[in-house]
């Protein structure tokens, strides 16, 4: 019952975030039509869709070493095509399917089902923690602090205190809920051995950091320039807080509507109303080819004798 109303709840907020997005779309239109450049924008979206399937990388490399760390001893290769293919099953209603994907594949490879399980809540709970992490970095210049090393090497200190703290209690309510007892084992070694999740806490936060600079450039082609550098924290925060904002809706599938709603309310103030309507809706349209092309790196062969 618990779980029905918590989706319930995530379909009502996501319908709702769609409605007024779509509401915002329909009544800035003119507006978007004559002072964004969108048109610009067009010739750009398969490079930013090829960037963004590259960023991709980043993550089944994150999934990789969490396997690694609970024990997997699957080639880098294997690990990147099962993050690959189940990506794309994040579009299916409930925002879950990806993870069953992951459990599908994973033991096809030969990795137990408590293990994949293990891996799928550590990167839930490590990726959040990266989010939150980039949060702090790009908002550090929203509170007035300078926007330097001091500040930037706080913020990732920050997160990885962030994600220690969330692994070291999450896991724990998870195998609880879940009633597999076999994990315990794993579970004592990874908390024994927590510094195995500082690689993924670092690539997952590159790759927020470095799709909030791809909003940036994309704000700068829309704008024909009006917005700075001063201006990159502000993005790198907004969209690791809209990312985050997808991520836990329940039942959003890809976080749709919620993280566009989010972004173009972060960025609005800044960059005007139509063209943070505008951007949104183009990092959606990247994202979804984006996903495309990164679904299709799981059928690349790697050379002999190069696996890791």
């Amino acid at each position: 019952m618990r779980k029905f109303a918590l989706r319930l709840a995530g379909w009502s907020f996501t319908l709702a975030c769609l409605l007024f997005f779509a509401i915002q779309v329909r009544h800035h239109w003119s507006s978007i039509l004559l002072h964004s450049k969108g048109k610009i924008l067009i010739y750009i979206v398969l490079p930013a869709s090829a960037f963004y399937a590259v960023t991709c990388f980043l993550l089944s490399l994150s999934w990789f070493y969490l396997a690694r760390g609970v024990g997997s001893t699957l080639t880098l290769h294997k690990v990147h095509k099962i993050y690959a293919k189940s990506q794309i099953a994040k579009y299916i209603p409930g925002n879950i399917f990806h993870y069953g994907s992951r459990q599908v594949l994973g033991h096809r490879e030969g990795m137990s089902h408590t293990t994949v399980f293990l891996v799928n809540l550590l990167e839930t709970t490590v990726i959040i923690g990266a989010a939150a992490g980039v949060s702090l970095i790009g908002g550090v210049g929203l509170v007035g602090i300078q926007w330097g090393v001091r500040s930037v090497v706080g913020a990732i200190i920050g997160s990885i205190f962030i994600s220690g703290f969330l692994v070291m209690f999450l896991p724990r309510f998870a195998f609880r809920l879940s009633g597999m007892r076999d994990m315990d084992e794993d579970r004592d070694h990874i908390l024994s051995k927590p510094v195995y999740l500082i690689p993924p806490i670092f690539a997952y936060m590159t790759f927020f950091a470095m799709m909030g600079l791809l909003i940036w450039i994309l704000a700068l082609v829309c704008t024909s320039g009006a917005v700075t550098i001063k201006d990159l924290p502000l993005f790198l925060s907004v969209y690791a807080t809209a990312w985050l904002g997808g991520f836990i809706t329940p039942g959003a599938p890809g976080g749709i509507g919620v993280r566009e709603t989010l972004l173009s309310a972060g960025l609005s103030p800044n960059i005007g109303i139509p063209n943070a309507l505008t951007l949104s809706l183009t990092l959606r349209v990247i994202t979804i080819i984006g996903d495309g092309f990164f679904y299709f790196t799981s059928y690349l062969k790697p050379d002999q004798g190069v696996e890791h």
